[in-house]
């Protein structure tokens, strides 16, 4: 068998360790189950899998390490169950990962540095967990990397200059956090961006005029912070911008230039 689908039923019980036997195995889909238990870590003796989609269940306990092992993974679902514990180091060995959503457990730790190491990541969601620590600046080596959400956490910090250097990506989410600091200058680099959320965090400074320089932008939403000063008038460069929010902030004053038509 090389693929097994089973998404979307009324499948309860555990998933059983014997599916570990199955090593011709490519993709094995069993999202939108009502499926309790722990992952077994005998997923992990699945040379060929590709794609392991578990999303939308009832599973606990922790990562199984050896979910590492799986050197030809491309798309490794788990978003929307009761997972715990942190991340695993040996996430880093899936080096063709293209697609990782652990958002909506309960995984708590730091996001391991390593994950910098995954090249060929373009998805990367850890939103809505229980996630502590700084960014990791090693997430700006990630050169194909499209979305970033790494929102409803608990980190802290400042916003990694390094993130300046994804060039491909066109959404970073990091709202509802304890970042702190300013908006770095370097996110001027991401000319491709179309949805930036930085809302409800500790950000402080002023809005760097910079963003004006992102012809992509669509949704700017800077809210719920302790950010200062003007709205800077290059904000009018934003043809395509839809939605700006900047309540809850210090904002003084208003820009009156006339070229500040959203």
């Amino acid at each position: 068998m090389k693929e097994l689908h089973l998404s979307s039923n009324s499948i309860s019980g555990s998933i059983p360790s014997t599916l570990g036997l199955l090593s011709n195995l490519i993709h094995l889909d069993l999202s939108h189950n009502q499926i309790i238990g722990l992952i077994p870590s005998t997923l992990g003796l699945l040379p060929n899998l590709i794609r392991l989609d578990l999303i939308y269940n009832q599973i606990t306990g922790l990562i199984p390490f050896l979910l590492g092992n799986l050197r030809n993974l491309t798309a490794l679902f788990l978003s929307h169950n009761q997972i715990n514990g942190s991340i695993p180091l040996e996430i880093q060995n899936l080096i063709n990962l293209e697609e990782l959503y652990l958002s909506s457990n309960s995984i708590s730790g730091s996001i391991p540095s390593t994950l910098g190491l995954l090249s060929n990541l373009i998805l990367l969601d850890l939103s809505y967990n229980q996630i502590t620590g700084l960014i990791p600046s090693t997430l700006g080596l990630l050169p194909n990397l499209i979305h970033l959400d790494l929102s409803y956490n608990q980190i802290t910090g400042l916003i990694p200059f390094s993130l300046g250097n994804l060039r491909n990506l066109t959404a970073l989410f990091l709202s509802h956090n304890q970042i702190n600091e300013s908006i770095p200058l370097e996110i001027q680099n991401l000319t491709n961006l179309e949805e930036l959320y930085l809302s409800s965090n500790n950000i402080s400074g002023s809005i760097p005029s910079t963003l004006g320089l992102l012809p992509n932008l669509i949704c700017l939403d800077l809210s719920d912070n302790q950010i200062t000063g003007l709205i800077p008038f290059l904000l009018g460069n934003l043809r395509n911008l839809t939605a700006l929010y900047l309540s809850h902030n210090y904002l003084t004053t208003k820009s009156t230039d006339p070229s500040l038509h959203l």
